[in-house]
């Protein structure tokens, strides 16, 4: 009746049009509809559809961990880690230490003398700081000739700044003396005779090696980290006189073991295996061998 009513003073052409414009109307309205709802629901679907990618790569990928730990370009990949670390980190002297090393590695002078400058704040009196410091020095000296012009003069000015003498060896001597008394800085000033002189492999060793009770750092991450200076080449080819120490060191600290030999180390494994062969799956935290003896 009350369309009846609205199209009762129209003739039929306008009746036709009004009709086809209240078709069209509604239909807009529908197709307004849908998309809203389309909208409200793309979120979510947007959602579970990355999702579902997502756990489709995953199972697409075997996630091998030696395969992840063999990195083809390892250098650039650590540049990757290293960069955040600059910008959120750039008050520990560890993430300098690490910038010097990894740009050390590929052979990057200006930036190892960019992290020396933040160490020289950071930590002074570091015996790695030391380390680096002659490193960069002997390199400097060493790359001199291949070097642009323009490298070389800024490196050596940093040089300069930061070792005043420039003498290398008096440097790392007057650093051995005043610290003599320190494992760690003795590694460090022994790693740096070495670099100076290979030849005078077993004077640096006995200054590295040193265990005497005088140390006030004779503990086991020290030891350890010496060798694995002496495991690592830093000085040269030495595999008698790193037993020697590590036989030395075992005897300081008996339950070490990373100061056991190869042979004694796998007659300690084969050992373990036994007692865990020996032994039947726990029940409530205890082997039931222990709970039947109980």
């Amino acid at each position: 009746e009350k369309k009846t009513d609205e199209f009762a003073n129209m003739d039929s052409k306008e009746r036709k049009k009004e009709l086809s414009k209240q078709r069209k109307a509604k239909k807009r309205a529908q197709q307004q509809e849908e998309e809203q709802k389309k909208e409200k629901a793309q979120p979510q679907q947007q959602k579970v559809d990355k999702e579902d990618r997502e756990e489709k790569q995953l199972q697409k990928e075997k996630l091998d961990p030696k395969a992840l730990a063999k990195a083809e370009d390892p250098l650039e990949q650590a540049i990757k880690f290293l960069k955040p670390l600059l910008t959120f980190r750039s008050e520990d002297p560890a993430t300098h230490f690490l910038a010097f090393r990894v740009y050390s590695k590929k052979g990057k002078v200006l930036p190892m003398l960019k992290a020396l400058k933040q160490l020289s704040r950071l930590a002074p009196t570091s015996a790695q700081y030391h380390a680096n410091l002659c490193e960069f020095a002997l390199t400097v000296r060493a790359r001199s000739s291949e070097l642009p012009e323009p490298v070389v003069k800024v490196a050596s000015n940093g040089v300069e700044a930061l070792m005043p003498s420039r003498d290398v060896e008096q440097v790392n001597s007057a650093f051995l003396k005043e610290h003599s008394h320190s494992a760690q800085h003795r590694l460090a000033g022994g790693c740096v005779m070495y670099q100076i002189d290979s030849s005078r492999q077993a004077a640096c060793l006995e200054v590295a090696t040193n265990l005497d009770d005088s140390l006030v750092d004779r503990t086991i991450p020290v030891c350890s980290d010496v060798c694995q200076a002496m495991a690592s080449g830093k000085f040269g080819e030495c595999p008698a006189e790193l037993a020697k120490y590590k036989s030395r060191c075992h005897e300081l600290f008996p339950y070490a073991v990373c100061f056991l030999s190869a042979d004694e180390l796998e007659q300690l494994t084969e050992e373990l295996k036994t007692l865990r062969l020996g032994s039947k799956p726990l029940v409530n935290g205890h082997s039931e061998t222990a709970s039947e003896e109980a």
